[in-house]
């Protein structure tokens, strides 16, 4: 609108379903404010000169706002009804006009259906208006605060989920106590690189309170070292999921000593396999090394015997050849 000085003259503009899917509201709310300047009154007052078809109007209009929603088939109903009342009243064609605009491309969108949703309000009398957009308002901080609590719970879903699949614990050892009960040899004959194994807790170890073992299914390799323990204990005892494989055998001087790679994750995860329950401390053999030194005592003591017959013959010989 543009204001000559003799008055204002108002400019039209044709624009493309685009153009006003685009700008939606600020499209039809700028129709509203042409109406508003060029003087015409499109709310309906008592004094209609029309009083039965705005009688009607307003009970329809009043129906439609109740909720503080629009839906697309009281739109249609609108619609219907605008289309068999050729009113050239202000109010009729000023709703005849925005829902033509609305209904152009077949699709309607919040920003139309707001924008619908304010005419309609503008052609209501006083005391509905402000009913209307009293619900209205009301239905839309409802929205907004509903909007909000769903953002809020999806966002504490994804970091509950973070956490719930996130690593726990991750620990690289050499497994201890490879030198005994014949662990030595199990390991030469049945563990390979990237073999999955089984961490377990074990109960009433008189040498570690927090022993865990690791196993794999012909026996016990071994266990973890007691200062990784005493941090995973804990953990194993609440039920935490795991993932244990070896991935490296080291040679040692003596015995191959496996290298462990264990990996934790809380209890209500997938991933990874359920611990084992504990097991109960079983009294095993003596050390590999002291079974070699009670071997090496036992040779050396039949060697003397041995040397010592032989020495007692030969006195014999000689007493009996003199």
């Amino acid at each position: 609108w543009i204001d000559t000085g003799a008055g204002e003259v108002g400019v039209v503009c044709e624009y493309s379903p685009e153009f006003v899917k685009s700008r939606g509201q600020s499209v039809f709310m700028g129709q509203a404010n042409q109406r508003r300047k060029s003087g015409k009154q499109v709310t309906i007052r008592p004094n209609s000169s029309d009083d039965g078809v705005a009688a009607e109007l307003v009970q329809i209009l009043e129906v439609m706002t109740a909720d503080g929603r629009i839906d697309d088939s009281e739109i249609q109903e609108l619609s219907d009804w605008l289309e068999t009342n050729d009113s050239p009243s202000p109010a009729l064609t000023f709703l005849r006009t925005t829902i033509e605009l609305i209904l152009e491309d077949g699709k309607i969108s919040a920003a139309e259906r707001e924008a619908l949703h304010k005419a309609i309000e503008r052609v209501l009398p006083s005391d509905l208006r402000e009913q209307s957009k009293a619900v209205r308002t009301a239905i839309k901080a409802l929205e907004r605060e509903t909007k909000r609590a769903v953002e809020s719970e999806r966002k504490q879903a994804e970091r509950d989920e973070r956490e719930r699949v996130a690593v726990q614990a991750r620990l690289n050892f050499m497994v201890m106590g490879v030198a005994y009960d014949g662990r030595a040899q199990l390991i030469e004959q049945h563990l390979q690189v990237d073999q999955h194994v089984t961490a377990i807790r074990e109960i009433g170890n008189p040498f570690d309170a927090n022993a865990i073992l690791i196993r794999i299914p012909e026996g016990i390799l071994g266990y973890v070292p007691r200062e990784d323990a005493a941090q995973l204990a804990p953990l194993f005892d609440q039920g935490y999921r795991q993932i244990a494989y070896c991935t490296k055998i080291l040679q040692g001087r003596r015995f191959p000593i496996p290298v462990i790679q264990l990996v934790l994750h809380r209890p209500n995860s997938q991933t990874g396999q359920i611990t084992p329950d504990p097991i109960q401390y079983v009294r095993r053999t003596q050390a590999a090394s002291g079974s070699a030194k009670q071997s090496a005592a036992t040779g050396c003591l039949t060697a003397a015997v041995c040397l010592a017959v032989v020495l007692l013959s030969f006195v014999l010989w000689i007493l009996s050849a003199s």
